[in-house]
């Protein structure tokens, strides 16, 4: 192999998903030579090869482990150089699986770096350490050895190898660095694969991949600090759980692991995420209670009767089960889109949190905000489903190595961009031979090897990715003449009288016009889906009125415009004076609304502004109502995010509250 084929091959095990521009950029070669480097590759793997598809170079997760071990088949190292971030990950996960000690001098050549370099990695090292309730020890004659909680020290390994691994090299560092090598873990997933079909569940390709080596790091500690420890877990009794001895089971051969060390590792497990799972756990009640409360919240806050619930509260309860043993033992997660998605999903991300408070009662503390935003991301990719869907033409299937929370918001997200594509679901991408035979599209978050058409996208779409996704989806179709003949026979039907040809082929000329759509014209369709706002739809309330009567007055332009019956505006009063303590969508901000069904003739919304004084029953002041008749199909849900995320700027909301006419009010709204 040529040295730019072996510098290429360096690069792409270094990166994720590539596009064939950027990496002809990098290397100041032309695409067709960059195609001629990976060529060459390919004829030197045996298994799957380096994929080229829509200009994006893909390896999938067998092909990069085949892709290493071909670079440094002649026991050459691939490494020679880690950034200060791993390599202090590295020095702390080498003295805790060892659980002794290690001179500066054996530490630096460890990691490539001089003594001094290393001096300076150690103080970083303490600092952090202290920061997590533990303790660098130095001795003159050993060096150093980190000492703290048994307890704390173990979930802190596992931690590090956690992150370690969520890099794109992380696994080969691990493996040559003979921390945890491939065949070491080896025999540890196919233990957890045969527990997936004892217990009839089914973990994330990320845990089935970042487990092993987490249970094998605590294996290796155990085996080799000799420490006596214990912890109490009060609230969950998990040895007469039916799982712990089949959890258990799985570490036969490991004769010096403790009962203490059977249980941690075996909450490990338990704590891990889930695709699917058949069990009906033994502390289900208490969960399942606290999920009811939380979709009351949640109902109530989004002003929307959430559609299929008994699914819903099963989704739920099979990510807060293991959520729950993570948040009581402290674990940590890593949710690398938490930011990103706060930062697109503000609004939401803060009613759930707001709903979350039955499971911060579950655990006695708030849980973090990496665990609210995977609710967040079940809950948003709920919101917007319908209990019906058009006709569909094609057939496909989402695989995500993440799980529950983001694999649900994809496929939500996907069903509203494709309406005629028919999701079967979204799957484990382990799950890949059970789902490809019967779809005409798999659309993935990870490369894989497979014959159907294939689309690799991110976890969350931003407006940029949602366009190509568009493009590359109707070019794959276009290019396709069955998938063409699909699409056309399904509008044309069985049958075609005569008087009907005009019409049916003016659909087929739509079909074939469809790519001259821009995105603009997209957005605009959607626009008129969702519920609008203007000053006809704002009032300000200036004259004294009576608690009694502001629900009324709330809908009487609503009434007006003949949006809502009477019989709506009824039911509306009767369960907001029963329950306005949970109808508070901001600080003295009320929400009344009943269902649709209860007399909505169509969406529509009142802001009504209260600028006299009005108390509630319990003496606060009230300064506002939102007249809602909600949409049966979740139309009002975008603008009452809109709408809730100006409330959470205390600004924004005087400048509403103190505004002199409709027309002011009507500005701030635009502005956002």
């Amino acid at each position: 192999m040529e040295r730019g084929t072996k510098e290429l091959l360096t690069y792409l095990l270094w990166n994720h998903h590539v596009d064939v521009a950027h990496v002809s950029k990098n290397f100041r070669q032309t695409p067709d030579e960059i195609e001629a480097h990976i060529q060459e590759i390919n004829q030197s793997l045996k298994t799957e090869p380096i994929l080229v598809e829509h200009q994006m170079i893909s390896l999938t997760e067998r092909c990069r482990e085949h892709c290493y071990r071909l670079l440094t088949e002649k026991e050459q190292q691939l490494f020679s150089y880690y950034e200060a971030s791993l390599r202090r990950q590295l020095i702390m996960i080498e003295l805790l699986m060892t659980g002794g000690y290690a001179s500066l001098q054996a530490l630096a050549d460890y990691v490539f770096v001089s003594k001094n370099t290393m001096l300076s990695d150690v103080k970083q090292i303490k600092a952090y350490l202290h920061g997590q309730q533990m303790q660098l020890d130095y001795s003159r004659k050993d060096g150093y050895a980190i000492f703290g909680s048994e307890f704390l020290i173990r979930n802190l390994l596992a931690e590090l190898i956690r992150d370690v691994i969520k890099t794109p090299y992380g696994k080969f560092v691990l493996d040559e660095k003979r921390l945890i090598t491939v065949s070491e873990v080896f025999l540890l997933k196919k233990r957890l694969e045969k527990i997936e079909q004892e217990l009839q569940i089914t973990f994330t390709d990320e845990q089935l991949e970042e487990l092993p080596y987490i249970l094998y790091a605590i294996i290796k500690r155990a085996e080799t600090a000799h420490v006596d420890w214990s912890f109490k877990i009060e609230k969950y009794d998990i040895k007469n759980t039916r799982e712990y001895p089949i959890i258990k089971e799985m570490f036969w051969g490991y004769d010096f692991l403790t009962e203490t060390d059977l249980l941690y590792l075996s909450l490990q497990v338990l704590a891990s995420n889930l695709v699917e799972s058949a069990l009906r756990f033994s502390d289900g009640e208490e969960i399942a209670i606290a999920v009811d409360a939380f979709i009351v919240r949640l109902e109530n806050y989004f002003a929307t009767e959430i559609v299929r619930k008994a699914e819903f509260k099963e989704k739920l309860i099979l990510h807060i089960r293991p959520a729950i043993y993570r948040n009581l033992l402290g674990f940590q997660i890593n949710n690398v889109l938490t930011e990103q998605f706060i930062a697109e999903y503000t609004t939401t991300f803060r009613i759930v949190e707001k709903a979350s408070t039955p499971f911060a009662t579950l655990v006695g503390h708030s849980w973090s905000k990496e665990e609210i935003v995977y609710l967040s991301m079940i809950v948003l990719g709920w919101m917007y489903q319908t209990e019906e869907s058009g006709e569909t033409v094609f057939k496909a299937a989402v695989l995500c190595q993440s799980g529950t929370s983001i694999s649900k918001l994809l496929l939500e997200n996907l069903k509203g961009m494709f309406p005629m594509i028919d999701f079967s679901g979204a799957f484990a991408v382990r799950q890949l031979a059970q789902v490809e035979q019967d779809v005409d599209f798999l659309f993935t978050t990870v490369p894989i090897q497979t014959d159907a058409v294939v689309f690799v996208i991110p976890s969350i779409l931003d407006k940029e990715s949602r366009q190509l996704l568009r493009e590359q989806v109707e070019k794959a179709i276009d290019m396709d003449s069955r998938k063409k003949t699909k699409a056309i026979l399904a509008m044309i039907g069985d049958a075609i009288p005569m008087e009907n040809i005009p019409r049916v082929t003016a659909q087929l000329e739509h079909f074939f016009e469809r790519e001259q759509v821009d995105e603009q014209q997209v957005e605009r369709e959607t626009q008129h889906e969702v519920l609008q706002i203007g000053t006809a739809n704002m009032s300000i309330w200036k004259d004294v009125m009576a608690w009694e009567d502001m629900v009324e007055l709330g809908f009487q332009a609503l009434l007006e415009r003949g949006s809502v019956t009477a019989d709506y505006v009824a039911a509306c009063k009767r369960i907001f004076y029963e329950n306005y303590q949970q109808m508070v969508i901001g600080p003295a901000i009320y929400l009344p609304h009943a269902k649709p069904q209860e007399g909505v003739l169509q969406p529509d919304i009142q802001i009504n502004v209260i600028q006299s004084q009005l108390l509630n029953p319990d003496g606060e002041q009230v300064r506002m109502v939102v007249a809602l008749a909600p949409s049966e199909l979740n139309h009002h849900i975008p603008l009452l995010l809109k709408i809730n995320e100006l409330f959470l700027h205390p600004e924004k909301l005087q400048c509403i509250l103190g505004a002199q006419n409709v027309a002011e009010i009507n500005e701030i709204m635009e502005r956002g």
